[in-house]
């Protein structure tokens, strides 16, 4: 009797789809070569995932392999290489498990065979670590490119908000000059007036002839780059966008959540999401229990809010109880920041004297070496300001604290057992102050 076999295909980018060697069309080709080299099997169909990352199982083909997984009469997976099926290794494990229950094997064509042995599981361990280290190396480069792109006067992204223009030459935003009044009428007008969303939003389309609604006239008022950050033009001044907020946080008539203080930080390990606050009283013993919670469909986290938030404290608390916290955190900033070195002084005069230069491109390098020693200088000033904030977070989850952590902390990673994997930084978000507790503890 033949084996029956299915064959999983992905790419995780549209670039990926062309012709390069992890194309969906040689994966395709290599997976049907290895079900035709073995007589006793036939390939019964190939799932395929386009520019969708293996970090998530949120796929549609790879939901559809899981299925064929479980019908009896399958009894082999192809795939070109095991990091196609996960980049993540609970991911990776759990599918392997689903096989393993369903006596599937799983054959990769760039690894040996992964058999339901120990060995096996072994194997599959060391294959899905080393998927999940090349993600992490992925998501620092990203960053550093960001953060590059950003030095270089460039926006983050071709999606501007509303009132702006991006110029694909020169990668930067530019102010729309029909949309950009909109935006400066709704600021002024929402601070001017006891108008909510709205009716503000009616007023302005009546104003402007125009279409808004009332999410996107929301989206608009809480929007910080209006003021000039991350290279945007600024619309409006600084103190009209604070009192702005200012207004829109006390129209809230209830703040539910001030005691959460990893509100919008911690990532649920299966979709990504950011976990919400949930809080419940029970009447007959008047206690309040807080929790972190995702309610996805085909998944459900929950963590209890005292736990995780101790648990963070705690292990963050570590690097203030340490001598050398401050200078290893500089040396990974200054690491990240891509400056070039100050310039030679006395080489460039000699090279000017020698006639090797001209005097303009002598000025011009002065010039343009001070420049990146004040951008330095300045980068330098406003770390110093967020390890000050950084210890004064330390102080204890206070509500002054609770402000500071909101501030500092860009995501909290976990794994599906609640595990605490990684701490992340607003300003340095490629460096995990996890790790930075294993160097202090190795020397």
């Amino acid at each position: 009797m033949m084996n029956k076999a299915v064959g999983y295909v992905r790419v995780s980018t549209q670039r990926q789809v062309g012709t390069d060697h992890y194309s969906l069309s040689v994966q395709r080709s290599i997976i049907k070569e290895m079900a035709t080299s073995n007589h006793e099997m036939a390939l019964a169909a190939i799932f395929a995932d386009e520019g969708l990352s293996g970090s998530t199982t949120r796929r549609e083909g790879f939901k559809r392999l899981c299925q064929a997984v479980k019908q009896p009469d399958v009894s082999v997976v192809l795939v070109y290489r095991l990091n196609r099926l996960a980049r993540n290794l609970h991911d990776l494990i759990d599918f392997f498990d689903l096989c393993q229950k369903n006596n599937v094997v799983i054959r990769s064509f760039m690894e040996a065979d992964v058999t339901d042995s120990a060995s096996g599981r072994l194997q599959l361990t060391m294959f899905g670590a080393v998927a999940e280290f090349e993600r992490s190396v992925t998501r620092e480069n990203q960053a550093s490119a960001l953060a590059e792109r950003i030095r270089q006067g460039k926006v983050s992204s071709s999606k501007v908000p509303y009132g702006y223009d991006y110029e694909r030459q020169t990668m930067r935003a530019v102010v729309n000059q029909e949309s950009a009044p909109v935006v400066r009428w709704l600021f002024q007008r929402y601070v001017s007036t006891a108008l909510g969303y709205r009716r503000l939003t009616s007023e302005c389309n009546h104003h402007f002839g125009l279409s808004l609604k009332q999410p996107h006239v929301a989206r608009i008022l809480r929007n910080s780059h209006y003021t000039g950050v991350e290279n945007f033009p600024p619309l409006i001044s600084q103190s009209l966008f604070d009192k702005v907020q200012e207004k829109r946080t006390g129209n809230h008539v209830v703040k539910k959540y001030d005691d959460f203080w990893l509100h919008g930080i911690v990532v649920c390990p299966y979709c990504r999401r950011k976990l919400k606050p949930e809080a419940v009283s029970k009447p007959a013993t008047g206690k309040r229990y807080r929790y972190y919670s995702c309610r996805q469909s085909g998944h459900s986290i929950s963590l209890p809010a005292d736990v995780i938030e101790q648990v963070i404290f705690t292990r963050l608390g570590y690097l203030l109880r340490e001598s050398n916290w401050q200078t290893l955190l500089a040396s990974k900033a200054n690491r990240q920041m891509n400056f070039h070195p100050v310039c030679d002084k006395k080489q460039l005069l000699s090279e000017l004297e020698d006639g090797q230069i001209s005097p303009k491109e002598y000025a011009s390098i002065l010039l343009s070496d001070r420049r990146t020693e004040e951008e330095r200088q300045a980068k330098l000033s406003q770390y110093q300001t967020s390890i000050a904030d950084l210890a004064q977070a330390f102080t204890g989850p206070s509500k002054v604290a609770s402000e500071l952590w909101q501030g500092l902390l860009d995501r909290v990673e976990i794994n599906k057992q609640g595990l605490v994997l990684g701490v992340y930084m607003n300003r340095w978000i490629s460096v995990n102050l996890i790790d930075l507790e294993e160097e202090l503890k190795n020397g």
